[in-house]
């Protein structure tokens, strides 16, 4: 499901803007006023009022149940999600129900944005794994991708990423959809890509119409034709010179919809026993009202056959074919300047493992008496390390948990 999620422009500034508040969080001796200008742009792309894509909805779920699901019921649940119990603080004070809301998994989690950079004021119980797959396939069945239609290329345009339209005959056109055509009754009739655009058939590109044949773009009639009592993809060679369209010969094919398609059929290309596209050469496309999509001086026009878009998906169809390379992030990792004397403290504690000087992991200790971490890799060491120094790195461990309330939390996690 997450594969065919529409995503959006929209998604990747929204993705750096908390990739960059994350690093300067985690980075010492940052300023407190470029933390809070960095909040404060997240905050505008979030209140911006552009409705959440499919994909940022999909990943709201994921974090509320995968991150940071409980399971059970509201009253005795257990922790199962991954980024929950990745962090030792927030998985003790998040059985703290006073603390922490407990609410119900249903499908409206989408509606709740999340922080990853803060402590979750909330959390979602599933009742098992069954109910959570209940409830992704709820959310599932209003995507792109189960609509189809006009409502499904709309999310599209909107997006303005790279989207695939599958026509009922299994033609894929892949593309930044940038407009389209409907009747009377809100039917697609007409839709087009701007830029690079590529055509595939279940899954794979059509060979000669990639991205380097529709660099310019991508246009093409949907729906049926007058006088045909099926989708023009199903007609037999045969059949199809029954009704005058013939390779070689000048061909007019009017749609129900009132676009028109007349000029010289240049090829017609089938799979599977399936008219998949038609070209043409000295073509004009013309809707209901004369106005022209496609005139002879563009070249081929090549029209892709099907009766309806059944599903509209993120990403294009041949992702071997057209790469959707991913930007550089336009952030980047900010390195804290290591202490030589403190790398060293924690190698002297853990040569202890392979039979170390006591001595020198000694010395260490009473070189760093603040530092929580290195006595707890002491201890880690289990009977490999002296009796005496984890006797005292527990002592000081204990030590510095009274004296610091954040190790408290963390340190009875570890008992």
């Amino acid at each position: 499901v997450g594969m065919l999620a529409i995503a959006s422009q929209r998604d990747h500034a929204q993705y750096e803007a908390i990739r960059k508040l994350s690093i300067l969080k985690e980075t010492p001796g940052v300023p407190a006023s470029a933390i809070a200008a960095a909040e404060q742009a997240l905050t505008e792309l979030q209140e911006a009022g552009e409705a959440p894509s499919e994909a940022a909805l999909l990943a709201r779920l994921h974090w509320w149940t995968v991150e940071y699901g409980l399971v059970g019921d509201l009253a005795d649940y257990r922790i199962f999600g991954a980024g929950l119990l990745s962090s030792l603080g927030e998985s003790r004070h998040c059985l703290d129900d006073a603390r922490v809301r407990k609410l119900p998994l249903t499908v409206d989690a989408v509606a709740r944005p999340y922080d990853i950079t803060r402590e979750q004021p909330q959390l979602y119980v599933t009742r098992s794994c069954r109910h959570l797959s209940q409830v992704l396939e709820e959310f599932a069945a209003t995507m792109a991708f189960r609509v189809g239609g006009a409502a499904a290329l709309r999310r599209a345009i909107a997006a303005g990423t790279v989207c695939t339209a599958t026509y009922d005959s299994g033609v894929q056109v892949s593309g930044r959809f940038n407009a389209l055509l409907c009747d009377a009754v809100g039917q697609a009739i007409y839709l087009q890509c701007e830029g690079p655009s590529q055509l595939a058939f279940r899954g794979r590109e059509i060979y000669g119409h990639g991205t380097a044949a529709h660099s310019d773009g991508f246009g093409s009639p949907v729906g049926k034709l007058k006088d045909f009592t099926r989708c023009l993809s199903e007609y037999s060679v045969d059949e199809l010179q029954a009704h005058d369209i013939r390779v070689g010969e000048r061909v007019c094919l009017e749609f129900l919809s009132g676009i028109t398609v007349r000029g010289h059929l240049h090829h017609v290309l089938r799979q599977e026993h399936r008219n998949l596209v038609l070209s043409f050469l000295d073509c004009a496309v013309t809707d209901l009202q004369g106005n022209v999509l496609f005139e002879p001086g563009q070249g081929r026009y090549d029209m892709a056959v099907g009766g309806a878009i059944t599903a509209v998906s993120g990403g294009s169809a041949d992702r071997e074919k057209y790469p959707l390379y991913q930007p550089v992030a336009s952030t980047h990792t900010q390195h804290a300047a290591t202490d030589p004397t403190l790398e060293a403290a924690y190698q002297a504690v853990l040569a202890l493992g392979q039979q170390g000087n006591e001595a020198a992991a000694a010395a260490a200790l009473d070189e760093w008496p603040d530092d929580w971490l290195l006595r707890v890799e002491v201890l880690a060491l289990g009977e490999r390390a002296p009796a005496a120094l984890s006797a005292r790195a527990q002592r000081e461990l204990q030590a510095l948990g009274t004296r610091r309330d954040e190790l408290h939390d963390v340190l009875a996690l570890m008992q």
